[in-house]
């Protein structure tokens, strides 16, 4: 993609990286019941207040029982952590005078503004995140960014799952939409597709 953020971003994880997650890889990962993959794969998970409203939202009762159960569980068990971004960080004051800033859902500036603010961290924070314009604004900033899809090419490398393609069509089935052209780069990724 010119000009924009990678589609699958490879970030170097391991079990103590430092995640930030956004709104659409909560939703589709619950739905098909993997939101356990991310303490997994990343160990604890932050989660920004706004995220968690946007997620819940109390006008989609089927998807939002899911997801709120999943959520829940995973608080319960510790690894999903709520945080708050400090709304008058500079690193805040920075990513609002962008000219790519008024593209962000609150959800994805609080994520990325709470990211950018992780300066005593070891290694920076990566980013789960899904929409376009949130992962090419994380790709401006050298943010380490992954999606959904790239999250199933972890799980099947980390030997989490088998086969990354019935986990794909387990998403379509659940109502989860992925371009096409990005299951098929992943699918090549895992060597499920010539």
């Amino acid at each position: 993609m010119a000009g924009g953020a990678p589609l699958i971003a490879r970030p170097h994880v391991s079990p103590v990286a430092f995640l930030i997650a956004d709104a659409s890889p909560l939703v589709a990962l619950s739905l098909v019941d993997r939101l356990h993959w991310l303490p997994e794969i990343f160990g604890p998970v932050h989660v920004v207040g706004s995220v968690l409203q946007e997620v819940l939202t109390g006008q989609f009762d089927a998807s939002e029982s899911s997801t709120r159960t999943a959520l829940g569980t995973a608080s319960d068990e510790g690894w999903l952590l709520p945080v708050e971004p400090d709304r008058s960080s500079p690193s805040r004051i920075a990513l609002q005078q962008r000219p790519d800033w008024k593209l962000l859902d609150p959800g994805e500036a609080d994520s990325i503004a709470y990211a950018m603010a992780q300066t005593h961290h070891p290694r920076p924070p990566v980013l789960l995140m899904d929409e376009r314009a949130g992962r090419s604004v994380c790709a401006s900033l050298a943010l380490p960014v992954i999606g959904t899809a790239g999250l199933i090419v972890l799980a099947k490398e980390r030997k989490l799952v088998t086969a990354a393609k019935p986990e794909f069509e387990r998403l379509h089935g659940a109502g989860f939409w992925l371009a096409p052209e990005v299951v098929r780069m992943c699918l090549r990724r895992c060597g499920e597709l010539a």
